[in-house]
C-alpha cells in the first residue's frame, strides 16, 4: 500500500453554511483510513467559503475548490477528476458520516470479489434532529443489480457511496449532461462494469429538509430518468448514446438558464416530514403540515393530516378531542 491517501472523499458545497462545519468535522475526524478530502464550492454566496477555508487551513487533507454556480453535477464531476487515491467516497454538504464508514467501506471495497461500489445504510434525519426512518441497501448482490437496472433506484444515500476511481473512469464518471439523477446515471454504469456490495450498517445521517425532498422540479427528474433508462437500453443494444444525451444536455441547460433548480414551493417536503413523524412527535408533525398549507392552502390532504395531528397532540396532552 502506499504512502498516499486511499479514499478520495469529494463533496460539492453551494450556500451550505448552517450544516457545512459538521459534515466537514464527520470526515475529517474518521479513523483508520488514509484519506484526502476535496470541496467544490459551487460558487456559494454566502459563509461556506470562509469556512471550507477556516477548516483547510486547520486541516491539509482538505483541498477546496471553486467554481462559478453550475450545479452539483459539475462540481463533483471537478472534484472527482482531482481524486489521487484508489477510492472515491462521497459526502453531503449538509449530511454526516458516523464514526468508520469509511473504514468499514474501504476495508469491505478490498475484499476479493473487488466491488466497484459498496453501499451502507444510513438515518433519515429531520432539520430538528428526529429520526425519520432507516434505509439499508439490499444485502443480496443480485437484488442490489437489479434494483439499480430494472428498477431504476439507488442503492443508497448518493451521499453514503464508495466506488472504485478507475472504474468510475473507465465508465466516464459523472455525466455534466445529467444535472439531476446523475447518481443513477452513474450507478447504472458502475453496476454494468462490475460486482457490487453493501454494508447492512447504519454509517450515514441523510438530513432531510423541505427542500430535499421537493416537487419543485419532480418533472424536471423523472424527465431525467427517463432519458437514463432509454441510456441503458441504448447501451445493453450496443446502440450509441448521443443524441439521448443531448437531450439531457438540452434539459440541463435550461435549468442552469432558469435557475429552476431553486423554484417551486416546499409543499412536498413539509409533506413528507410531517407523515414521518406523524406517529411519535404528531405537534412536530403538526406543525409541518402548517407549512405545507401554508404554501398551498387548497391542499385537502395536508388540512387533513394538520387536523388529525392536532388532534393526536391534544390527547396527548390529555386534553378533549
Amino acid at each position: 500500500m502506499s504512502g498516499g491517501p486511499q479514499v478520495s472523499v469529494v463533496m460539492g458545497v453551494f450556500n451550505a453554511a448552517e450544516t457545512l462545519s459538521s459534515a466537514i468535522e464527520s470526515i475529517l475526524s474518521q479513523e483508520g483510513v488514509p484519506l484526502e478530502f476535496i470541496a467544490v464550492d459551487d460558487g456559494s454566496t454566502d459563509a461556506s467559503g470562509k469556512i471550507l477555508d477556516d477548516w483547510a487551513g486547520r486541516d491539509a487533507r482538505l483541498r477546496v475548490l471553486r467554481q462559478a454556480h453550475a450545479g452539483l453535477t459539475r462540481a463533483l464531476a471537478e472534484g472527482c477528476s482531482m481524486a489521487r487515491a484508489p477510492w472515491i467516497a462521497r459526502q453531503d454538504a449538509d449530511d454526516i458520516s458516523l464514526p468508520g464508514r469509511l473504514k468499514a467501506q474501504w476495508e469491505r471495497a478490498r475484499k476479493s470479489d473487488a466491488p466497484v461500489l459498496v453501499a451502507c445504510g444510513a438515518v433519515w434525519r429531520s432539520p430538528e434532529g428526529y429520526d425519520l426512518f432507516e434505509a439499508r441497501p439490499p444485502a443480496d448482490e443480485t437484488q442490489m443489480r437489479r434494483d439499480i437496472l430494472e428498477g431504476g433506484k439507488t442503492p443508497c444515500a448518493h451521499g453514503a457511496l464508495l466506488f472504485r476511481a478507475d472504474a468510475y473512469r473507465a465508465v466516464g464518471g459523472y455525466r455534466t449532461a445529467f444535472y439531476f439523477a446523475q447518481d443513477l446515471d452513474l450507478v447504472g454504469r458502475l453496476a454494468e462494469r462490475g460486482p457490487l456490495a453493501s454494508l447492512p450498517d447504519l454509517l450515514y445521517v441523510f438530513r432531510v429538509s423541505p427542500r430535499s425532498i421537493s416537487g419543485r422540479h419532480r418533472a424536471r427528474q423523472e424527465a431525467f430518468r427517463a432519458l437514463i433508462r432509454q441510456a441503458r437500453a441504448a447501451r445493453a443494444a450496443g446502440r450509441g448514446e448521443t443524441a439521448i444525451l443531448r437531450k439531457a444536455e438540452a434539459l440541463s441547460a435550461e435549468i442552469r438558464r432558469s435557475r429552476a433548480d431553486g423554484a417551486g414551493d416546499d409543499f412536498e417536503g413539509c409533506y413528507f416530514i410531517g407523515g414521518c413523524l406523524r406517529a411519535r412527535h404528531p405537534g412536530m408533525a403538526r406543525s409541518y403540515f402548517a407549512r405545507a398549507l401554508r404554501a398551498r392552502p387548497w391542499s385537502l390532504r395536508a388540512a387533513l393530516r394538520w387536523a388529525q395531528t392536532a388532534a393526536a397532540e391534544r390527547r396527548g396532552r390529555g386534553g378533549s378531542s
